[in-house]
């Protein structure tokens, strides 16, 4: 909070009013990963509060603002990924862990969309509190009006956003066509798609870069393709001996 004391109890009881008193409407939560977090303990957070529905996202970060401490570590969103990867494929699959199951789902050939990966289109519309429209509000992180189409509500209809060459920009970026070099070759771009839109960003080439994540990215959906794999292995193995 701005006084320097924390939010977390004021954040957890709000939460546990709404599912009280409007749990028709609640959808789910979302949560930017800190890597010095427990995966454990977050799980076991959000199904003690009886929230089914969660997504857990890598920080916004692009080649010119890198991901807060990896140059001291190069594995710490890798570790942390694939350590919160087992401990929800193990034990918490009554969570609805969004990110996880959109990459499990394009490994199996599912055409699925999640901001967490690239591909598909981008199928929402940010509006500021101005009334201005924008495209995706992440694409803030990579220099200034990115998302902005320089028109809003008061002068424009949502059908004139929806076709703002701004908009076609970003979905035609998010085309396999248009992904850079390196990652047309790479044995895991049908499911990664070039990873984040804005985590691609660099002032030198745009967004004509891999994911500032890629490293994580491969060796998250590695690491799933194989858990899938040895699970599917044992299925066959279980159902022979019965």
């Amino acid at each position: 909070m701005k006084n320097g004391n924390g939010s977390y109890e004021l954040v957890v009881s709000a939460l546990r009013l709404l599912l009280k008193d409007f749990p028709d409407i609640f959808q789910g939560a979302i949560g930017v990963i800190d890597p010095y977090s427990n995966p454990k303990e977050i799980l076991e957070f959000f199904e003690r509060e009886r929230v089914y529905n969660i997504d857990l996202l890598l920080p916004d970060a692009t080649y010119d603002k890198p991901p807060k401490d990896r140059e001291f570590n190069p594995n710490l969103y890798k570790n942390w990924l694939i350590e919160a990867f087992d401990m929800w494929f193990d034990s918490f699959q009554n969570l609805s862990v969004r990110s996880f199951e959109c990459i499990l789902q394009r490994i199996i050939g599912q055409n699925v969309q999640s901001d967490f990966l690239g591909f598909g289109e981008l199928s929402y519309l940010t509006i500021e509190t101005d009334g201005t429209y924008h495209t995706s509000d992440i694409l803030k992180i990579t220099y200034e009006d990115a998302s902005a189409m320089g028109i809003s509500l008061k002068t424009n209809s949502i059908e004139d956003a929806i076709s703002h060459p701004k908009f076609k920009e970003y979905n035609k970026l998010l085309a396999k066509d248009n992904l850079p070099g390196d990652c047309k070759i790479c044995n895991v771009v049908d499911i990664c798609g070039g990873g984040s839109l804005p985590h691609r960003y660099s002032h030198i080439n745009g967004f004509n870069n891999p994911t500032v994540y890629c490293n994580e990215m491969k060796s998250l959906i590695l690491h799933a393709q194989n858990r899938l794999l040895r699970e599917i292995e044992c299925e066959i193995a279980r159902s022979k001996c019965e």
